[in-house]
C-alpha cells in the first residue's frame, strides 16, 4: 500500500492496458501469509530538510516534503485482484521505501486492511479542512496503523520466504530494480538483490529466508526499490509489492504456474519414473508402466514453443531409451542425461552443453529428495514436482511467443552434437575444423516478416547480448523505419544444418557506430561475431569513416563474449552509466581470417530463415 499522503489520483497508472489482469499469484499459488508493506518516497542522497534549500532536484509536494518521483503516487485499479496500481516515474535519485513492521496477516485480511487504508486516504484528502490540519491527521494515521498493524498480525515478518514483485513495465527496454533489505539497527544486516523487468507484465519473487533467519523479534527494517543508475526515468505501475510466506516450503521451488519469476525458461529437464509414466521401470519392467499424456502433451508443446526439454534420471539407459522411442517422444529431448549419479550433476552436464544460463532451466521430479538435491546444488534452478511439471505449458516462465524458427530450435542442437563429435575427430587445429565447416553467414535488412524472430532473440540472449537491452517488437518496427539507422538481421549455415537467425544489429549509419549488437549462444566460439563487425569495419571504410564506434555495457553473463572488441583492436574513449564507448581506427584495421563467408543482401528473407 501506499503511504496515505499519496493523492488517489488515476492517471499515471491508467496507461497499464486493461487487458493485464494483476493479482496472479494469489490466484495460481496463493501465499500462506503477506505483509502489508506501505511504500513511499525518499531519496537516495537526501539530507532533508537542509538540501530542500540547496538541491537543484528539489520540487515541493503539497505537505512541501521533496517530491522525489515526476508524480505522487499515483493509483488505478488492478483487475482481478480487487487492489490497485501503484505507478511510479522516477526521478534521478527517487527512491520506493517502505519501514517493515515483522508483521504478516493470512492473504483475505490484509486485503481488508489494504481496502481500509485506501477508503480512509480518500477521506482525508476529501475532508473539507486546512491544508495543514489534513497533512497532520494523514501523518497520525501513517503511523498509527503501523501500530495497529503490528498488533493485529497472524505471524513474524522472520516467516517470509520471498519479497513479491508484481509489475508491469511500461518502457521498450530491459529495466533492472536494486531491491535491499536491512535491519534498522543493525545497518550490516543487509540482503541486496536484483529484479529485472521486461516491457509489459512481470512476477517476481526473490528468496528473502536467509535474511529474515537471523531477524530478532519485533526488529523492524528497510526495504529499498531503486532504479539501477542514478538518472531515473523509469515508468513502473506495481500491483503487490510485499513479503510473502510461498505456500511451498520446499527448497528452491517458487510457486509454480504464473508465480514463477522470470527469466524465461529455455530448458526443462525431466525425470522418468513417477514423473512421464506411471511406475518404476527397473522394478515393474517396461510393459508395466503407464504414460502419463498430460506430461507428454506438454513436452510437445513446449518443443513447438522452442524450449527444450532434456533428462535427468536414474535408470538404465538403453532401457529408457527404448521405452521413450517407443512413446513416440525419444527425439524431443537434447543431451539426455540417464544413468546413477547424482542429478545435480546431470543438471549441470546439461547447462553446459546447452551453454545457457542455469537460471533458465526448470528440472521436475515427483521424489522431494532428488529436488532438494539439485536445489541445494542449483539454487538458481527452478525444482517442480511431476504435478507442477505437467502443466508448465500454462505457467508464465513458458509463456513464449511461437515462430517457425523456436520450432526448430531442438534440431539446432542436435545439429551441434553433429558438430561437436567432428570437431573431437576432426586433424588438425580448431581453426581448420571451423574452416572446414563451410560457415556462411547472411546479412539482410530487418522487415516484417522477420520481426517476431528478432522480438524473441533480444528477450532471450544475455551471454552475447552487448547492450543489455530488451527491444519489443513495436521497438524494433520504430528502429526498422529510421532512415539514420540500419538493422541487420544475422542468419548463419554450415554443413551440418541451418543456425537460422541468430543475431541482430542497430548501426548509426551517419556515426558510424554500432549501437546495439546481440547473437544467440548457438554461434558461440565460431567466430561469427569477428567476421560480423569486421564486415560493418570495411562498410564504413568504403564509406569514408575513419572509425567505427560501438557501444558495450559489459556484463557478467557477456564478458566472455565482450572479448571480441578487444580481438579486433577497439580501443575505450569513454564510459557513461555503464556503457563503454569503443573505437576502431579504420586505417590500422586488419583481418582476414577467412572462416566465415559474408553475404550481404538488400533484400528480407522469409520465414524459412
Amino acid at each position: 500500500m501506499r503511504e496515505s499522503y499519496a493523492t488517489p489520483t488515476p492517471g499515471g497508472a491508467a496507461a497499464v492496458p486493461a487487458a493485464v489482469d494483476a493479482g496472479r499469484l494469489e490466484r495460481a499459488t496463493p501465499p500462506a501469509l503477506r505483509s502489508t508493506l506501505v511504500w513511499s518516497e525518499h531519496c537516495t542522497e537526501c539530507a532533508m530538510p537542509a538540501c530542500y534549500s540547496s538541491c537543484d532536484l528539489y520540487h515541493p509536494r503539497h505537505d512541501l516534503h521533496c517530491r522525489r518521483f515526476a508524480a505522487d503516487l499515483t493509483a488505478a485499479p488492478a483487475g482481478g485482484s480487487g487492489g490497485e496500481w501503484m505507478t511510479v516515474r522516477f526521478r534521478r535519485w527517487g527512491r520506493l521505501q517502505a519501514e517493515g513492521i515483522p508483521s504478516l496477516f493470512r492473504p483475505r485480511r490484509a486485503a481488508r486492511i489494504e481496502a481500509l487504508d485506501r477508503r480512509l486516504g480518500r477521506l482525508f484528502h476529501g475532508a473539507p479542512l486546512p491544508h495543514g490540519v489534513r497533512m497532520r491527521l494523514v501523518n497520525l494515521w501513517t503511523r498509527a496503523k503501523g501500530r495497529a498493524f503490528h498488533r493485529a498480525r497472524t505471524a513474524d515478518a522472520k516467516d517470509a520466504t520471498h519479497f513479491a514483485c508484481e509489475a508491469f513495465h511500461h518502457g521498450d527496454e530491459a529495466l533492472t530494480l536494486l531491491l535491499t533489505i536491512r535491519s534498522k539497527r543493525r545497518p550490516e544486516h543487509v540482503l541486496p538483490r536484483r529484479i529485472e523487468l521486461t516491457p509489459g507484465y512481470n512476477l517476481a519473487l526473490v528468496p528473502t529466508g536467509e535474511f529474515f533467519a537471523d531477524l530478532d523479534h519485533d526488529e523492524r527494517f528497510f526495504v529499498h526499490l531503486d532504479q539501477e543508475g542514478d538518472e531515473g526515468g523509469a515508468h513502473v505501475s506495481f500491483a503487490m509489492l510485499d513479503l510473502v510466506h510461498a505456500a511451498s516450503e520446499e527448497p528452491g521451488s517458487p510457486p509454480a504456474g504464473d508465480g514463477a519469476p522470470a527469466p524465461r525458461a529455455k530448458c526443462v529437464v525431466w525425470d522418468l519414473d513417477q514423473t512421464l509414466w506411471d511406475g518404476i521401470l527397473v522394478e515393474d519392467g517396461p510393459d508395466a508402466l503407464r504414460p502419463r499424456p498430460r506430461a507428454l502433451e506438454t513436452i510437445a508443446e513446449l518443443d513447438r514453443r522452442g524450449i527444450l526439454n532434456s533428462i535427468a534420471s536414474k535408470n538404465h539407459p538403453d532401457a529408457a531409451e527404448a521405452v521413450l522411442r517407443g512413446l513416440g517422444v525419444w527425439d524431443l529431448f537434447v543431451f539426455p542425461q540417464i544413468g546413477w549419479g547424482p542429478k545435480s550433476e546431470s543438471v549441470g552436464r546439461i547447462q553446459a552443453a546447452l551453454n545457457v544460463g542455469i537460471d533458465t532451466l526448470v528440472f521436475v521430479d515427483d521424489q522431494a529428495f532428488e529436488r532438494a538435491e539439485v536445489a541445494t546444488a542449483h539454487p538458481a534452478v527452478r525444482v517442480l514436482d511431476e504435478d507442477a511439471g505437467a502443466e508448465l505449458d500454462r505457467a508464465q516462465c513458458c509463456d513464449v511467443p511461437r515462430t517457425p524458427e523456436s520450432a526448430r530450435r531442438r534440431r539446432f542442437y542436435q545439429e551441434q552434437v553433429l558438430r561437436q563429435d567432428a570437431a573431437e575427430t576432426a586433424p588438425g587445429d580448431y581453426a581448420a575444423f571451423l574452416r572446414s565447416c563451410d560457415l556462411v553467414m547472411e546479412i539482410e535488412p530487418l522487415g516484417e516478416a522477420r520481426l517476431d524472430r528478432v522480438a524473441e532473440l533480444v528477450q532471450r540472449t544475455n551471454q552475447m547480448n552487448y547492450s543489455g537491452r530488451r527491444y519489443t517488437r513495436a521497438r524494433l518496427a520504430e528502429l526498422a523505419a529510421d532512415p539514420e539507422r540500419s538493422c541487420h538481421v544475422i542468419r548463419c549455415e554450415d554443413r551440418f544444418g541451418d543456425y537460422g537467425v541468430v543475431g541482430f544489429a542497430v548501426v548509426h549509419e551517419g556515426q558510424a557506430r554500432l549501437e546495439d549488437l546481440m547473437f544467440s549462444c548457438r554461434i558461440q566460439a565460431k567466430r561469427v561475431e569477428h567476421h560480423f563487425i569486421a564486415h560493418l569495419a570495411g562498410r564504413a571504410r568504403r564509406a569514408g569513416a575513419a572509425a567505427l564506434g560501438a557501444r558495450y555495457r559489459p556484463t557478467e553473463r557477456n564478458a566472455p563474449s565482450g572479448k571480441v572488441f578487444d580481438d579486433l583492436g577497439f580501443e575505450r574513449v569513454g564510459t557513461a552509466d555503464g556503457v563503454r564507448e569503443l573505437s576502431l581506427d579504420l586505417a590500422r584495421f586488419e583481418f582476414d581470417e577467412g572462416l566465415v563467408e559474408v553475404r550481404e543482401t538488400t533484400a528480407e528473407g522469409g520465414d524459412g530463415g
